[in-house]
């Protein structure tokens, strides 16, 4: 209890606006809910220190109510990060050393106007069998072999068997002969019979074939819809791929965001030394290892939202002119804050905030530059000095 009194006397102390004060209560409570006491006691000495005079937290603090990778982005995104992807676009580095005529998807990758065109994988690239499918698999590769094997012996004793049959065809046609004269009126009684029961027999056919025809019917329009909803499917996942793959083009584009070197989002699948394939267990590592990499940029470097941005954006334009020491330093975090960050429209567009932008400082008159003449001392000729009046 002494604890949690510390962290809300600091908390009314905290030199930060009310909102996100109210934002920060609400994940003291949801760690004390969820008793997260390791992370609640981060939060605490986070708080401590801010308090105590270190102004640098307070971007930790705006990143912490902010920046949230799970509800800041869209469906789409927020489906590739949590949702279970196994395959992705990937060529061999053969293609890419080897010039063709066509580009290749790293090539594409790299055009705002050719990444649309870059496709999922195809369905059966997509699945990774499990082991139930592997079992049913190699017990369907058991039943082939031994219907191969029943094949073969079947085979051999219709061999046997046809020497036999060839005899007793001969031996029914001689008795057939004998026997047509004496029972040909027989014979005609038969078949008469056997007319009888066949038109009995269309009758009843007529009778079932409406609904054998509506089954067919329903079948194939079963067959139709299941093809419409891989449609849909195939075209989410290239929704969801052109989307990642504009996203990963915009924050490698802007570098100051994070100050990091990005690759390609495209996995680059490398050959052997003899200019062969590598095998597949290594391909599908390869792809997951390019799936982990891009979930791990986009939850370091989450955008804003629309409204917290406009808010922020304002409640620092209130105080910018404030002058007092405290303000400025205050005043110093949040537009660095502000300056390394983005936001993303409905439109999947992407803006900057207007202090992300170098503006340039206005020079005082008092400030004065001084060319002097040097002898030559191997560097330079000049000596640039710059004064500035006390």
């Amino acid at each position: 209890m002494s604890s949690l009194k510390a962290i809300s006397q600091n908390l009314k102390r905290l030199p930060i606006d009310l909102y996100t004060k109210d934002l920060l209560l609400k994940k003291i409570h949801k760690r004390i809910n969820r008793n997260q006491n390791s992370q609640l006691q981060l939060l605490a000495e986070l708080i401590s220190s801010t308090v105590n005079g270190k102004t640098r937290n307070i971007r930790k603090i705006l990143d912490l109510c902010y920046k949230d990778p799970r509800n800041n982005y869209d469906k789409d995104i927020q489906y590739f990060l949590m949702g279970n992807i196994t395959s992705w676009p990937h060529e061999s580095q053969m293609r890419i050393l080897v010039p063709q005529n066509d580009k290749s998807l790293e090539e594409m990758a790299r055009s705002p106007i050719l990444s649309s065109k870059i496709k999922f994988p195809l369905r059966e690239e997509r699945h990774l069998p499990s082991l139930v499918e592997i079992l049913n698999a190699s017990e369907e590769l058991n039943e082939i072999e031994s219907n191969r094997k029943n094949e073969t012996e079947s085979t051999v004793k219709d061999n046997e068997t046809k020497d036999v049959e060839h005899q007793l065809l001969k031996i029914e046609q001689e008795l057939h002969d004998k026997v047509h004269a004496r029972n040909l009126e027989k014979v005609s009684k038969l078949v008469s019979m056997k007319e009888n029961e066949q038109t009995g027999k269309a009758c009843e056919v007529q009778k079932h074939k409406e609904p054998l025809i509506m089954n067919d019917i329903e079948h194939l329009s079963l067959e139709t819809k299941k093809h419409q909803l891989q449609m849909h499917e195939d075209q989410k996942y290239n929704e969801m791929l052109s989307k990642v793959i504009r996203l990963f083009a915009f924050l490698k584009s802007t570098s100051y965001l994070h100050s990091r070197s990005l690759t390609t989002p495209i996995a680059v699948i490398p050959i052997t030394p003899l200019a062969e394939e590598i095998p597949e267990c290594r391909k599908k590592n390869l792809i997951r290892k390019k799936i982990r990499y891009i979930r791990q940029i986009f939850m370091s470097i989450p955008p804003l939202k629309k409204s917290d941005s406009n808010y922020l954006t304002e409640t620092l334009d209130k105080y910018y002119a404030n002058t007092e020491p405290k303000m400025c330093a205050i005043r110093r975090e949040y537009k660095l804050f502000l300056k390394k960050s983005y936001t993303i429209d409905k439109e999947f567009n992407f803006a900057l905030n207007k202090y992300a932008h170098i503006q340039a400082k206005v020079l005082d008159d008092d400030l004065i530059f001084k060319f002097e003449d040097q002898p030559y001392s191997g560097s330079s000729d000049m000596i640039f000095t710059e004064k500035i009046k006390d």
